[in-house]
């Protein structure tokens, strides 16, 4: 045995036993052992069938239903602006507004939302604006960069 001052090379548990069964079947860190590890976790049950793919579908058409019975559903992309006389600027803003809010996981920048509300107007008419206020965000093609015009603020 152990003298008084020996340190004890087990774990402290003073109930030591060679033929102690309570871990049997298993790894030192606790999981089964390399000849245990197929037992009693057979594949799906041929008469069953798989129960968790039979979960994953049941859990899918839950989440599809959700969605369809959502109250606030994505906006449409707005129309596109071709500064036509029956078409209302502040109108169409305010569209692309709530399509922003709306799907807002999508549009997180507001250079991007200026970006791709630039790219929803058309038209001889508000041609040169749209190119201008594009090259002076951005800096290129020779404009000096102008770090205010990427605000939405601004863009209105």
């Amino acid at each position: 045995m152990h003298g008084e001052g020996d340190p004890d090379p087990d774990d402290g548990d003073d109930n030591d036993n060679d033929n102690d069964n309570d871990h049997e079947g298993q790894d030192p860190k606790g999981g089964p052992s390399c000849g245990e590890q197929g037992k009693g976790q057979a594949g799906p049950d041929p008469k069953t069938g798989d129960k968790e793919g039979d979960d994953v579908d049941v859990m899918a058409k839950a989440i599809t239903q959700e969605r369809l019975l959502s109250s606030k559903r994505p906006a449409d992309p707005p129309w596109v602006f071709k500064n036509m006389s029956h078409q209302d600027i502040p109108i169409w803003l305010m569209v692309v507004q709530d399509y922003f809010e709306r799907n807002s996981h999508l549009w997180t920048m507001e250079v991007d939302r200026i970006k791709y509300a630039l790219g929803r107007i058309e038209g001889d008419d508000v041609a040169p604006f749209k190119d201008t206020y594009r090259k002076k965000m951005s800096g290129a093609l020779g404009y000096k960069k102008q770090v205010r015009l990427e605000k939405w603020f601004m863009f209105e």
